[in-house]
């Protein structure tokens, strides 16, 4: 029974997401439970009534919620109108043995009733209303450029500097947030850990770590050097940097890609990487931890960890300085910048440069087209579309034949 209750702790609930969606579960069928006894006054179990009087009541907290009284008392997508839905049916059909959502129909078998059609009029009425996705904006190298200026009257291993190396590498490689700084103080929180049961990797921290950097030599048999390695010779002489990636959200765990050196400086993914490896030895820090750190001061003994809020927040900043110089203060700011804003910008690069889905997908790590979300108001986009419309005013238009609504054929 010992090993049972072992495999148990180890696979039940064993992620976040997973922990996330039972706690969020819960706190809707909460919310449902308390609706029923204290806006309505009725048994939430809704056993007693009959099956119309259980359905009018689904409709009418259907309705409830998409006039935006939920738990924080926002007006929701239709995704999450139907997560409260579906929370309020699994409680309820404990008890009256049916999905209550379902309107009754005395003609068909239980199995074969429908959701209802004021429920369905309400999800429609919600998917029309609910508004454009408030997506982030890509990262620009002009507001990398602005915290270049910005680590410039610093010392060399201050959090602008860092930010500067991480983003222009992030240019390339595509990087998803977690994949090199940590959600929260570590000192506190701990490192963000790879939580699924079973890895192939000793060290489960997600970020990049030491091992997870090697650097090629600018010799015949394209020696591969180690972060250590590599730090020992001039930037010089090396020609690129191998970044792996030991988690994913793709699945492809370990997966290896090859970053060249650039003749521009300032955009060039191995330099970037030179400098976060000199950084990193430079400051004594663990091996085994992950390679986003820097120094508060220039005199401070420790290293600190690049967190999220405090990375965002200097990217907003430069965000505001250089596009919404209009804005009075940072909050006024329409800018949605965020860590996965430097994933964007590895995307529109390529899109710029007219690469294939193929490639894209390849280079960035993707596993579906999902990043052609990205493709929106972008000035690369603006361009193509530019390019368009001045081809489309050189066309000899006298030879078309032209289709008159009115014509039979």
């Amino acid at each position: 029974m010992d090993m049972l209750s072992n495999i148990s702790n180890e696979y039940d609930f064993a992620t976040k997401a997973q922990q996330k969606q039972f706690g969020l579960l819960q706190s809707r069928t909460e919310h449902y439970i308390k609706f029923g006894k204290t806006i309505l006054g009725l048994d939430p179990r809704l056993n007693k009534y009959s099956k119309g009087m259980q359905t009018a009541i689904a409709v009418i907290y259907c309705n409830y919620i998409a006039k935006g009284h939920t738990i924080y008392g926002l007006k929701v997508r239709l995704p999450t109108l139907k997560g409260y839905m579906k929370a309020m049916a699994d409680y309820t059909s404990m008890f009256c043995n049916r999905d209550v959502t379902k309107q009754p129909n005395s003609t068909q078998h239980e199995v074969c009733w429908e959701t209802h059609p004021k429920i369905l009029a309400i999800y429609k009425d919600t998917k029309e209303w609910q508004g454009i996705p408030n997506r982030q904006d890509p990262l620009l190298f002009l507001m990398i450029e602005y915290l270049q200026q910005e680590a410039a009257a610093k010392h060399e291993d201050c959090m602008e500097d860092a930010i500067v190396n991480w983003t222009t590498l992030g240019a390339s490689t595509g990087f998803r947030g977690k994949e090199w700084c940590q959600p929260k103080n570590p000192d506190d929180h701990g490192f963000e850990l790879y939580d699924k049961p079973s890895a192939k990797f000793d060290n489960r921290i997600y970020a990049l770590c030491e091992e997870d950097m090697k650097f090629i030599k600018n010799n015949r048999a394209r020696k591969v050097l180690t972060l250590r390695e590599a730090v020992k010779v001039s930037a010089r002489e090396l020609i690129a940097v191998k970044i792996r990636w030991r988690y994913q959200k793709n699945g492809n765990h370990g997966e290896e890609i090859e970053f060249q050196k650039l003749n521009n400086k300032n955009k060039c993914a191995l330099r970037a990487a030179y400098s976060i490896a000199c950084r990193f030895v430079r400051l004594r820090a663990d091996r085994k931890y992950p390679l986003a750190i820097y120094k508060k001061n220039r005199g401070s003994r420790k290293h600190s960890y690049l967190i999220r809020k405090g990375v965002e927040k200097k990217l907003q900043i430069a965000a505001w300085k250089t596009h919404y110089t209009e804005c009075k203060t940072l909050k006024e700011s329409p800018a949605k910048i965020t860590l996965h804003s430097v994933r964007i910008l590895a995307a529109v690069i390529l899109f710029a440069d007219g690469a294939t889905d193929s490639i894209l997908m390849g280079r960035l790590r993707y596993k579906s087209d999902k990043f052609r979300i990205y493709y929106r108001n972008v000035p690369a986009l603006s361009a193509v579309h530019s390019r368009a419309v001045t081809t489309a005013e050189t066309h000899d238009y006298e030879d078309c034949a032209l289709i008159l609504d009115n014509e039979d054929d």
